[in-house]
Order: C-alpha cells, then sequence, then structure tokens
C-alpha cells in the first residue's frame, strides 16, 4: 500500500512518483509471470533491469523544459508549438554582426529568409516589441519582417480615432480626419511657421500639426541655439523700441546700449554673451545704423498680420504672422525684414517661391498700410548684415544694394505677387488633400528635424 507511505497533503509530488513507481513494480510483475524460464541469478537482473529501462517514470516538467531559448542563427533545428519572437526594435533587431577576420564581409540577414524559417519551424508565430525603452522614449517596430500578406482581420476603429504614424505613400485617406483636418483649417487658418513647414518637408508638418507630437525637451545646463536666437530677437526688439522716434544714435551709443541689453538678457538666463558674440553684433548694429542714416527706419517691430486670403479647391484659407521689423522712408515706401541668426535661402529660392515665408510677407505687404507703398521683404542676417530678399529697383541706393535678379521694376514685382499667390495655393490645397509625403526640400532640413526617428530617412539620402 504505497499511497500509505507518504501522504499527498504532505508531498503531492513525491506521493506521485510513488504511485508510478509502484504501478510499474506490477506492471513488470505481471509480465514475468505469463512466463517460466530457467536462468541464473545473474541473468534474472539482467533481464529486470532491462524491464525496468523499459518503464521510465518521467519527473515533474519544470519551466526549463517547456521553453526554449534561440537565436535567430539557431532556427530550424526543432519544430514548436508556438515561437515567440520579441524585441523587434528599428536599429536593435537583427543585431548586426562583427565583420569576418579575413574576408571583412558581414552575415546580413535577409528578411525573406529570416521570416520564412519563422513560419517553417512553428504554426504559431507571435511578433513583439516593446512600445516604450528603459528611459520612456517611443520605440519603432523593426522594417525586418515583410508586411502581411492577404490580411482577413479588419481593425474597427473608434468614433473619435487617431491617424497612424506611417502613411505608406504618403496620402491621408481616412475621410473622417481629412474632413476634420479641412474643417480646421477653414476656420481657423494657417501660421505662416506651418506653412512653411510643410513646404520644408509635408511628414513634418503632418507629424508637428496634425499629430500634434512634441519633440522631448532635453534637460541641458547650456542654452540651445533657439535660446541664442531668441535673445538676439528679444535684443535687438528692445534696442529699436527706444529708438522708433527722436535722434538715432551714434554708433558708439549703439554699441555701448547693444552690449548691455545683450548681456543683461544672458544674465537672466544664467549666463554670459560670448567674446565672438558681443563683436559680431557691435558689427551689425553699426551696419543697421548706417543703413538707417539713408533713409529708411524701423517704425513697427513684432507687427502682427492677418486677412491674407488664399482661394483653395476646398474653400478660404486666411494666413497669419508676425514680422520682426518694418522700415519706412520718408517718401512712404516700407521694407519688410525678418532677422536670421542662421542661414537664409538662397536668391534664386526665393523668387521661385521655394521660400513660403517671403512669399506670404510679399502678399501680406499688399494690404498692411493703404496709403504707403511695399519695396520689398528680405531676411536680415545678424552675423554678417546681409539682407538677401526681393526689392523694388527704383530704392537700390538707399537701401544700399547692388544689382541682381531680385531687384524689380514694377511689372515684375506685380508679376512675382501673382506668382507667389498661385504657389500658396497649391500648397494649401496639397494640405486639405491629405498629401504628406517624406519629401524633404533639402537634406539640411532633416539634420535639424525632430522626427527623424519617425520617418527614418537617412539624412543625406
Amino acid at each position: 500500500e504505497p499511497e500509505k507511505w507518504v501522504l499527498p497533503e504532505e508531498n503531492l509530488t513525491n506521493w506521485a512518483e510513488l504511485v508510478k513507481a509502484w504501478d510499474g513494480m506490477q506492471t513488470i510483475s505481471e509480465s514475468l509471470m505469463n512466463y517460466e524460464w530457467v536462468c541464473t541469478p545473474l541473468q534474472f537482473l539482467q533481464l529486470f533491469q532491462t524491464l525496468l529501462d523499459g518503464y521510465q517514470i518521467k519527473g515533474r516538467r519544470v519551466f526549463a523544459d517547456r521553453l526554449q531559448i534561440l537565436s535567430v542563427e539557431q532556427l530550424g533545428a526543432h519544430n514548436y508549438e508556438y515561437l515567440f519572437v520579441g524585441g523587434l526594435v528599428e536599429g536593435q533587431f537583427p543585431k548586426y554582426k562583427h565583420a569576418h577576420w579575413l574576408t571583412k564581409t558581414r552575415n546580413i540577414v535577409k528578411r525573406e529568409e529570416l521570416y520564412g524559417q519563422m513560419v517553417a519551424v512553428s504554426g504559431s508565430v507571435n511578433l513583439y516589441y516593446p512600445e516604450v525603452d528603459s528611459d520612456g522614449k517611443l520605440n519603432l517596430p523593426a522594417t525586418i519582417l515583410p508586411g502581411a500578406e492577404n490580411p482577413t482581420t479588419e481593425l474597427s476603429l473608434d468614433k473619435d480615432h487617431k491617424p497612424s504614424l506611417f502613411l505608406g505613400n504618403g496620402l491621408l485617406t481616412d475621410e473622417e480626419i481629412l474632413s476634420t483636418l479641412r474643417s480646421r483649417i477653414l476656420e481657423e487658418g494657417l501660421s505662416v511657421s506651418q506653412l512653411n513647414s510643410y513646404a520644408n518637408c509635408p511628414y513634418q508638418f503632418f507629424c508637428s500639426h496634425i499629430l500634434e507630437l512634441a519633440p522631448e525637451e532635453e534637460v541641458s545646463l547650456e542654452l540651445a541655439p533657439s535660446d541664442h536666437g531668441s535673445i538676439i530677437h528679444d535684443v535687438l526688439f528692445k534696442f529699436w523700441s527706444g529708438h522708433l522716434e527722436g535722434t538715432i544714435p551714434s554708433v558708439e551709443q549703439g554699441e555701448r546700449e547693444l552690449e548691455a541689453l545683450l548681456r543683461a538678457e544672458y544674465a537672466l538666463k544664467d549666463s554670459k554673451p560670448s567674446a565672438q558674440l558681443l563683436s559680431t553684433m557691435r558689427r551689425f548694429i553699426r551696419q543697421d545704423l548706417n543703413l538707417v542714416e539713408q533713409g529708411f527706419r524701423p517704425r513697427y517691430l513684432e507687427k502682427w498680420f492677418q486677412g491674407v486670403v488664399l482661394e483653395t479647391s476646398y474653400g478660404a484659407v486666411e494666413l497669419r504672422g508676425r514680422i520682426d521689423r518694418i522700415d519706412f522712408h520718408p517718401s512712404g515706401a516700407y521694407i519688410l525684414y525678418d532677422y536670421k541668426t542662421g542661414t537664409a535661402p538662397t536668391i534664386k529660392a526665393m523668387l521661385a517661391g521655394e521660400d513660403v515665408q517671403m512669399a506670404t510677407y510679399l502678399l501680406a505687404s499688399e494690404n498692411l498700410y493703404s496709403k504707403a507703398r511695399n519695396v520689398g521683404v528680405a531676411y536680415y542676417l545678424t552675423k554678417d548684415g546681409r539682407r538677401p530678399g526681393i526689392y523694388h529697383e527704383e530704392y537700390k541706393n538707399p537701401l544700399l544694394l547692388r544689382g541682381g535678379p531680385n531687384l524689380l521694376d514694377d511689372d515684375k514685382f506685380l508679376k512675382q505677387n501673382r506668382e507667389f499667390k498661385a504657389i500658396l495655393e497649391r500648397l494649401i490645397d496639397s494640405i486639405l488633400e491629405g498629401r504628406f509625403p517624406i519629401e524633404p526640400a533639402n537634406t539640411r532640413i532633416c539634420s535639424f528635424c525632430p522626427f527623424q526617428g519617425i520617418c527614418r530617412k537617412e539624412v543625406g539620402l
């Protein structure tokens, strides 16, 4: 009575093994009783051992017996009821192998072959990737595996669903989202920065203004380039706010005042302006004061505008924006400037309408002042004092300009306005049609784009 040797409630596993062992002994004994043999004790032991070997009592299966962890290279050795493939993170799966020490070649895993191996060894393949990493940043699924063919499951979208990060060919086809997008733009309009973002890269616009994704701010003790740019804008605003009227300051006075403003603004950020920046801005204000002496003087700063209405296939869209500075001439002519601490588009790009900001400013200038005449729009580069833009040739001398294709007569100036209007209308139509392909205007845009990890376009390609 082996069931009395160990009580089940004391050790269930041991009790079950004893019962199985006793059952095995009973089976072997019954088998021996069916035969009458004459043998030596040694022969009996050999026979009995053989019978025992044929009746094995398997121990309780443990976790390691049910689960096997494999690398990609080990696929194909066995078949599995279920295959779970985890860690499918873009850039991490499959891991790149070191080059062969002699041939310098790498064993590159082809996605079709890898997928074929997976489905060949298991009837149930489950693919996973961690949505975020250990720092909480968003991961992207690896593109090593091909897309599903002939999917049989249809996804039911909730009423308030959001668009996917991935648009394939760049066309947004979700009618509900498109309808919401069109209604919002027709009602609210677009800012110059939004339209410029779309012209630079439609997919960047999609991420920032449709999905409303915000790049993660990095904590740093150093000022970011955008911080330096904001400080310079604020300093120039404060400088000219005190000199819109009255006597224009001398060069020496202007340099001292500008330097004091720079130091004060940087002090608010617990920082100091570099010697190079102080030298650059002193040179800039000298050139700026010399320009003002020629006749054009700042009158409006941070001028807000709206009412630039463009007709599209879906209705009228209003543009809005802010102009850093507007200089007036005694004759009633005026010019629009936008400060830039970095580089500016080429004159060729401006005339072709590739720079949305200048195009919009030129259109906005038509309705800013009814009794005045716009004679140009330009970027004002603080690093070297250059003013690339589009001007009326009549004011070449007071603006200290040289000749060039960007100096236009009356007819060409009006023609440029009409061309810009048509270009902007086409851009807005593309937005309303849901066209957001990954097509940056140039590779430099990708270098500073916060959404590189989403579109995964290689910089320089």
